[in-house]
């Protein structure tokens, strides 16, 4: 049932004209303070890139690998040396388990200190395939040694909460930056994918504080 307007108006002018008649009304200036924060943004220092390892095979699966094993391999940007780091696998890959490929490499800048969430999802492709974006956000625990830190894996839809470095010294290579891994599974449809064609990945990044 939809309310009475009216009604409403009416109770709401009795209780202003209530206000303005009490005896010994009066007003005083009051202060407030606010502190802005920085936008977060987003920049690529390595952008995600299967190469030429593709096949063109229906209902197939090719899986990059981007887990780090700590952060002062993805804090240097592209100085990453986890074993498996870029390494593809499933029957849409060529050299299965072997081929090293190209995973993201992005970084997140902010108020140093302070938690963001990372959330990465999945969008529609231009194509019949799906990707599934996987890999590790930095979190920093700013004791300033950056061997403490850690990559920690993410879920494509979930919030990762990652710390921003508030010094330059905690292994970052700029304070106030941290950076996340970005590589996935490339899942091929019914129709198979078109030789010699350039496809182009799409996924989704949130990062709020």
């Amino acid at each position: 049932m939809q309310p009475n307007k009216t009604k409403l108006a009416l109770q709401i002018g009795a209780v202003v004209l209530g206000a303005l008649c009490a005896s010994n009304s009066y007003a005083d200036p009051f202060t407030i303070t606010v502190n802005t924060l920085s936008d977060v943004s987003i920049d690529t220092v390595q952008a995600l890139d299967f190469g030429e390892n593709i096949t063109t095979d229906a209902n197939g699966t090719c899986a990059m690998d981007a887990v780090a094993p700590a952060n002062t391999d993805v804090l240097t940007d592209t100085n990453v040396s986890a074993t498996a780091f870029g390494v593809i696998t499933g029957g849409n890959c060529i050299g299965s388990g072997t081929t090293v490929a190209t995973p993201g490499i992005y970084s997140i800048e902010g108020v140093g200190g302070l938690n963001v969430n990372l959330t990465l999802s999945a969008l529609t492709q231009s194509g019949d395939f799906t990707f599934t974006p996987t890999g590790c956000g930095v979190v920093h625990d700013n004791d300033g040694v950056g061997q403490a830190d850690v990559c920690t894996t993410y879920t494509a839809g979930t919030p990762l909460s990652m710390t921003l470095a508030d010094s330059a010294d905690d292994g970052a290579s700029v304070e106030n930056f941290a950076h996340f891994t970005v590589g996935g599974t490339l899942d091929v449809g019914a129709t198979a994918l078109t030789s010699d064609l350039a496809y182009t990945v799409t996924f989704n990044v949130d990062v709020v504080y």
